[in-house]
């Protein structure tokens, strides 16, 4: 990657986090994964892939940190002017542990639709999410790594 693509994913951190102080930092704060007991949502995702809680919640740290990058795409106008249609493809092309959270988060708590609004300032009940089997089976390679990169520096 060039310096022009370097610069453009810093444009796009600073954009971000500027979304994320402006408008959900604190909406954000006051979300909960668990609805009843405290990390009953990190053990659940602990459990189901044989790790520690404490390690669950370093992936809840990276999880939320990419899907306010996703409500981002979605809920900025800006965005919105640059790229009309968002591909799903290319924020699934993202780190596993990322998927397993995301997933758990989709099929176990009642709240994804409350963090999607979140995220998306009201814009989106729902953040489309499928399996990538298909989409790293079946896409471009190349394009599926230049993907994974840049999610990759955009949460780091």
């Amino acid at each position: 990657m060039g310096a022009c693509c370097s610069s453009e994913i810093d444009r796009e951190r600073k954009a971000v986090r500027k979304y994320y102080i402006d408008f959900i930092a604190d909406p954000l704060r006051k979300y909960n994964f668990d609805a009843v007991v405290n990390d009953q949502f990190a053990g659940r995702v602990a459990k189901e892939n044989n790790t520690t809680v404490d390690v669950t919640k370093a992936w809840l740290k990276y999880y939320i940190a990419f899907m306010i990058y996703i409500g981002w795409l979605y809920g900025n106008k800006e965005t919105k002017k640059r790229k009309p249609e968002i591909n799903v493809n290319n924020y699934l092309t993202i780190p596993y542990e990322i998927l397993q959270v995301w997933k758990a988060h989709i099929l176990f708590t009642n709240k994804y639709k409350e963090f999607c609004l979140i995220v998306t300032k009201g814009k989106k009940e729902f953040i489309p999410f499928t399996p990538p089997k298909d989409i790293w089976k079946n896409g471009d390679i190349k394009k599926l790594q230049k993907a994974f990169k840049k999610n990759k520096q955009m949460i780091s």
